[in-house]
């Protein structure tokens, strides 16, 4: 017999099991969400600890006075990467151990094609911080956005009032370490108690304040040392990166050399001659030192006659100075022997080169670690 009861009851049976585990499976999910968060932030921090740690290394390296993981005055959760010191300049360098690809185009920093221009004014804000913390005879604080990883090649440039630079050219950018070692431990000593007595405390801490930090000009035992005026700053020029010469100015300044040795060749076949063999003779002879003269040019100057005209330069990878006598030379010698070898495939992929090359290199520029630029 049927029971409407039994049916009831039977029909409502394991919907608060089903209930529980519903709870349980959303509850796994924020866990698993907050998992992820967790170990992204890891991972962001752990990347942030390597790249203090090599440009903590290159400070040591360069023997510049520093001081590292500082707070930064008026924000109580933030802190300053590094600070190298001298009584001039302090260098607020902030690493960056950034991925992908990182570049400086168009006076914008991108990393993997995002502007990063809230991390310049991090930056800026900090610099303005910390010189603020130090009083108005403070040395002059100049920002750094320092690439540990991706673009750590980068040649230092001035981008929104921050030096962005490579760790591979960060000592030289920083340049000669300072050499008046006795008052630096003095003038590190009020660097930092001047940041940590511009760091907020809060209120429920029960921690007191620090005591306030000597100034500069203090005659205390040992003196500290008197900062510049703002006047006689040692204003030491940051090099801008070069920005690569585009395939349309180099094909004409190609075009332009190619004019000029004509030219010449042609003015050399008009003289007269005692003989045609010697004409022919005086011909070849003159072709090759005209091609000397513009491959020594070339590398002592960086420029040939087309791109002094177009403005543009060859230039050493490595350091942005010309490449030297014997590498203009072998750049010559280097692009149409490889053109040959190849039957012509080399020169098709140079000339596309700079349409590839983040950097407008040709091959032949890759083969010489050479670049041109303009400027």
């Amino acid at each position: 017999m049927w029971d409407g009861a039994d049916h009831l009851s039977s029909s409502n049976a394991g919907r608060g099991a089903d209930e529980q585990a519903r709870r349980a499976a959303a509850r796994a999910e924020r866990l698993r969400a907050q998992l992820e968060t967790a170990e992204r932030q890891q991972r962001a921090w752990a990347a942030g600890s390597e790249g203090e740690r090599l440009v903590a290394a290159v400070i040591r390296e360069a023997c510049w006075p520093a001081l590292h993981d500082q707070p930064w005055p008026g924000r109580p959760k933030a802190n300053l990467d590094h600070l190298a010191i001298s009584a001039t300049r302090i260098w607020l360098i902030d690493a960056k151990h950034w991925s992908g690809e990182v570049v400086v185009r168009h006076g914008v920093l991108r990393q993997n094609g995002y502007k990063r221009t809230d991390n310049l004014a991090a930056a800026r804000v900090a610099a303005t911080d910390v010189a603020a913390a130090l009083g108005p005879l403070a040395p002059l604080v100049t920002p750094v956005v320092c690439l540990t990883q991706a673009g750590r090649d980068l040649m230092p440039t001035m981008v929104d009032d921050v030096v962005v630079v490579g760790l591979d050219h960060l000592a030289a950018t920083l340049g000669p370490a300072p050499t008046n070692y006795e008052s630096m431990p003095a003038l590190m000593a009020h660097v930092e108690g001047s940041l940590q007595q511009a760091r907020p405390h809060s209120t429920n801490s029960g921690a007191p304040p620090l005591p306030a930090a000597a100034p500069p000009f203090a005659a205390t035992p040992p003196p500290l040392p008197t900062y510049p005026a703002p006047a006689a700053y040692e204003q030491t020029r940051i090099p801008m990166q070069p920005r690569p010469a585009g395939g349309l100015r180099r094909a004409t300044a190609a075009v332009v050399d190619l004019l000029v040795f004509v030219g010449v060749s042609r003015f050399l076949e008009r003289l007269p001659y005692p003989s045609d063999d010697l004409a022919a003779m005086a011909y070849t002879w003159a072709g090759f030192l005209v091609l000397f003269v513009l491959a020594l040019m070339h590398g002592t100057t960086g420029r040939t006659p087309g791109k002094a005209l177009l403005g543009i330069r060859l230039v050493r990878e490595r350091d942005g100075a010309a490449p030297g006598a014997l590498a203009g030379v072998a750049r010559l010698v280097t692009f149409p022997l490889l053109a040959v070898v190849t039957m012509g495939v080399f020169l098709l992929l140079s000339l596309l080169g700079p349409v590839w090359n983040r950097r407008g290199q040709s091959l032949h520029d890759l083969v010489m670690k050479t670049s041109v630029v303009v400027g």
